[in-house]
């Protein structure tokens, strides 16, 4: 399967799992900011680095629609965000628990990818 050149990075309130999905699917850069020096970073302060760097940025994070500063930030950085669903949350699937990913049936997915 041929690597896209799309680059996608999930915030941390969605699964690393996803990320290891995507790279299974093809997607040349799918990471986490899961374990970057920038985790923990306000979103105001890491979105703009990622978004430099072409990075399209994946969150469950509504709550950042509500934020006047940080829609500036991300309109001014030309930031592209996609909002996904609350099922996508680890919550929400038990994948901290079970090490897998819950999008309807849950899916063992290797650990090396």
């Amino acid at each position: 399967m041929a690597k896209s050149s799309l680059k996608f990075l999930a915030d941390e309130n969605l699964s690393p799992v996803l990320m290891r999905i995507l790279r299974l699917l093809g997607v040349g850069a799918a990471e986490s900011i899961h374990g970057k020096p920038e985790q923990g970073f306000p979103d105001e302060q890491w979105i703009p680095i990622y978004a430099q760097r072409g990075y399209i940025i994946l969150t469950l994070d509504r709550a950042q629609l509500k934020n006047s500063y940080l829609i500036q930030v991300i309109k001014q950085t030309g930031a592209k965000i996609i909002y996904l669903p609350k099922k996508f949350s680890d919550q929400a699937s038990g994948s901290r628990r079970s090490g897998c990913y819950g999008i309807g049936k849950k899916t063992q997915i290797p650990r090396n990818h």
